[in-house]
């Protein structure tokens, strides 16, 4: 009878670990599928956020291909900042399907006060820094360096950086040439040699010596790499319209900024013997022999900016694009990066 008892436990205790051992099998099993489901729901949303980042682009693109004022662009079209009849952006959180997607940028209207628009934002309300060498002329490139300087000074106002230094190594990495400016650099460390070739993409000043992040990611508001360089007088900044001429000695960049709030925007520029002005009719009279190039001033734009974020529970992708849009026909991607 003792033996029989004895049998009889073992056996119930093999049983248990039997037991405990599939109960450590199924929840190990369980733990991994729960993990694999995560990651593939993960995955899922990552997809459906990236597709949703790209619906918000292609929105953006159609409301400038649908911009029925083709003669002017202006900071308060649709493809800036489209208002709906709530006064709620349009493309704040734009519901789609399961998640969102939210098209927006940072404007500085002056260097102090920023705005956040629902748009696109305009790349020729920026200085185009690789148009300094467009023209050969010697004239020529130290004006357009002149006013690279202009606006360095202004935007790393009180910062150690040094202007002249700064504009000047710039040109000499992307001038075709071998000759120094006053205060460039032509020949590098560790055999790192000039590109000698315009930049492809911003970034691209890192390697060029006396440029750091913090630096660049304050002259992206005001700088590009793209477009013919023309600049839009009606989403120029302040700093960037001071840089170019317009100073207490022509007229104002402040006052062409405020007529935007009157609902004034250059329709036409025109030479004038008279002091430089801007009328209620939307003409821009710039004063014979002022110190700005109107060659290099437009009233509408073709580049933009666009920075896309798709969201689908709490799974975030971004798409930062910038692209040419003539007409539907001729839209031209320039720059593609996600993140």
């Amino acid at each position: 009878m003792v033996k029989k008892t004895t049998q009889s436990g073992a056996v119930l205790v093999i049983i248990v670990w039997i037991l405990a051992i599939l109960v450590l099998l199924a929840i190990s099993v369980g733990r991994r599928t729960s993990i694999e489901l995560r990651l593939v729901r993960y995955h899922l949303d990552r997809i459906q956020a990236f597709y949703l980042a790209k619906a918000g682009l292609e929105r953006i693109y159609r409301e400038k291909l649908n911009d029925k004022d083709t003669a002017i662009d202006t900071l308060d079209e649709p493809w800036s900042n489209k208002i709906k009849s709530n006064k709620e952006p349009e493309f704040k959180d734009f519901a789609l399907g399961n998640g969102k997607f939210a098209v927006q940028y940072d404007y500085y209207e002056t260097k102090d006060k920023k705005q956040t628009f629902y748009g696109m934002q305009d790349e020729q309300s920026k200085l185009n820094i690789n148009k300094i060498i467009e023209n050969s002329e010697t004239q020529v490139i130290n004006k357009r360096a002149g006013e690279f300087k202009k606006l360095l000074d202004s935007v790393l106002e009180g910062s150690a950086a040094d202007s002249d230094s700064l504009v000047d190594t710039f040109i000499d990495w992307i001038d075709n040439d071998q000759d120094k400016r006053p205060q460039g650099k032509e020949a590098y460390e560790k055999s790192v040699t000039p590109k000698n070739a315009p930049l492809n993409r911003l970034e691209e000043l890192l390697m060029i010596d006396g440029y750091t992040p913090a630096m660049i990611e304050q002259l992206e508001r005001y700088i590009t790499i793209y477009g013919d360089g023309l600049i839009n007088v009606n989403t120029a900044s302040q700093e960037v319209l001071e840089a170019v001429g317009f100073n207490e000695n022509t007229l104002k960049a402040e006052d062409i900024i405020s007529s935007r709030g009157d609902g004034v925007y250059v329709r036409e520029i025109k030479s004038s013997d008279t002091p430089s002005a801007l009328g209620t009719d939307g003409i821009l009279y710039i004063k014979s022999g002022a110190d700005i190039d109107t060659s290099r001033l437009s009233v509408k734009s073709s580049v933009f900016k666009a920075r896309s974020i798709g969201t689908v529970n709490n799974v975030i992708k971004k798409i930062t694009t910038v692209i040419k849009i003539d007409s539907e026909a001729l839209a031209q991607q320039l720059y593609w990066y996600e993140d």
